[in-house]
């Protein structure tokens, strides 16, 4: 399988993903669900303004996220399929063209969010992702940039085989 075509995989099974913030003293990981816009590019949360991490986004817009496969107690947990994500978070303005369109995806993909909708300290915020990583499986680990987000190069030693 096309290393692009795993990774849409995943980014569609999966639909809440581990976010990493820079907090003031140590990082936080928060469990986020996502919505991917264009492929592992961007991404857009729904979040509340009072949680910690979006006050941490407040202070240091940049973030990683892991999107990882459900875990199994037949696999090996090295071998999980898992995506690595670095870049920038943006809120994005209610008054946004886009902002309904997003509320109707956000809302196809989790029924229950049509709650946090309607409150007001919830918001989208717009993930501008440079870096990836993916980890196909146990010694099949690729890395892409926005710039040429389909060119996957592998990384690891170099007799390793894809």
């Amino acid at each position: 399988m096309h290393i692009d075509t795993e990774v849409q995989s995943l980014l569609h099974s999966v639909r809440v993903g581990m976010l990493a913030t820079v907090g003031d003293t140590f990082p936080l990981a928060s469990a986020v669900p996502f919505i991917s816009l264009k492929g592992w590019t961007e991404l857009v949360l729904h979040i509340s303004t009072l949680a910690a991490h979006t006050q941490n986004l407040l202070r240091d817009p940049r973030l990683s996220l892991l999107v990882m496969e459900t875990d199994d107690p037949q696999k090996n947990p090295l071998a999980l399929k898992r995506l690595t994500l670095q870049g920038t978070a943006d809120p994005i303005d209610s008054q946004s063209p886009t902002y309904d369109m997003l509320a109707r995806q956000f809302t196809d993909r989790f029924p229950d969010a049509a709650v946090t909708m309607a409150l007001a300290d919830f918001q989208f915020w717009r993930l501008d992702i440079q870096i990836a990583q993916f980890i196909a499986g146990f010694g099949r680990a690729y890395a892409a940039q926005s710039s040429q987000p389909s060119v996957w190069q592998q990384q690891g030693r170099r007799d390793s085989k894809p």
